[in-house]
Order: C-alpha cells, then structure tokens, then sequence
C-alpha cells in the first residue's frame, strides 16, 4: 500500500461516525437499509459517510436486485 492510499483511508476513518460504521462493516456484511436503522443517522448523511469511505478504498459493495450490501475490504490497513 502506498503512503498516500493509507493517509486517505486513514483521514477517511478519523471521523467518529466513519470509524462507527467501519467497524460494524469489519464484522459482517450489512444492508444499507440496515445499516441506516443501526446507526441513526439521515439517509443523506449515511450515503456520505459510506461513499467517503468507498473512495478511500475500504468498502466492498454487493447489489442483489434493489438492496446493497457493504462490508469492509480485507486489505493491508491494519497490517500498517
């Protein structure tokens, strides 16, 4: 991973409501629907937070139909 990768995904996760939801990703994969109930935040907001954490690179993204499912990336940041 290079240096600016992982300064990205790490201003992408230093915010509280970002980490929240990268954790709950870390340990099964969620609906967005679901995800929107758990966190209690606005759709708008949670389509912000989720898409910030998209680009930096630590999200997976899976649509079955209508639904969108998230789950964490098994990548390289915590090994840095």
């Amino acid at each position: 991973m290079d240096r600016n990768t992982l300064i990205q995904q790490l201003k992408a996760l230093g915010q509280p409501t970002r980490l929240s939801l990268a954790v709950r990703l870390a340990r099964r994969e969620w609906g967005g629907g679901e995800l929107l109930d758990a966190m209690k935040v606005s759709q708008p907001s949670l389509s912000r937070h989720v898409r910030i954490l998209r680009e930096a690179g630590l999200l997976r993204e899976r649509r079955d139909g209508r639904n969108v499912y998230y789950r964490l990336l098994d990548n390289n940041l915590a090994q840095a």
